[in-house]
């Protein structure tokens, strides 16, 4: 289990029902009653908070040693710590870069479905079962995408 120090007071909220003001130089424990990890998180990421490390020097008694605080940023409203968390939350899940571009996203749901003459709630259905996250006529889709979907389709 870790510990956090916040480096601003900023208001959070673990379960989206309650929210609770963290105060500026109090140290909070991560995964208790007070604070997850995720909120945490989003702390560090957003500079409102710092990690705390307890180390022992050689010879000395047990002490907390705190990291060195970052440039304090402007309170963050809590849309835009939502943001942040969502971000977070997307980036880990991602797989590792590479220098390709990404593909653009040409064709719509609607355009496919009248090209072959189907619903476009029944591509959407087709997408889904691929893996793809569209979910409506105006979704856009790549050129993979599309000729995946037109194989699924013929078959």
């Amino acid at each position: 289990m870790g510990r956090i120090r916040m480096a601003q007071t900023i208001p959070g909220c673990m379960d989206g029902i309650h929210p609770k003001k963290f105060i500026k130089d109090q140290e909070y424990e991560i995964d208790d009653n007070e604070i997850n990890s995720r909120l945490a998180k989003i702390f560090l990421n957003c500079g409102a908070a710092v990690s705390v490390r307890a180390r022992k020097p050689i010879g000395v008694p047990e002490k907390a040693v705190i990291e060195e605080a970052p440039e304090i940023k402007p309170q963050m409203s809590a849309s835009e710590m939502r943001k942040i968390g969502k971000k977070t939350e997307i980036e880990s899940d991602k797989e590792p870069e590479t220098d390709k571009e990404p593909e653009s996203k040409d064709t719509r749901v609607y355009q496919l479905s009248d090209e072959l003459g189907i619903s476009w709630k029944k591509i959407v259905r087709i997408a889904k079962e691929l893996g793809f996250n569209v979910k409506t006529a105006q979704a856009g889709l790549t050129n993979s995408e599309v000729e995946k979907i037109k194989a699924a389709y013929k078959k």
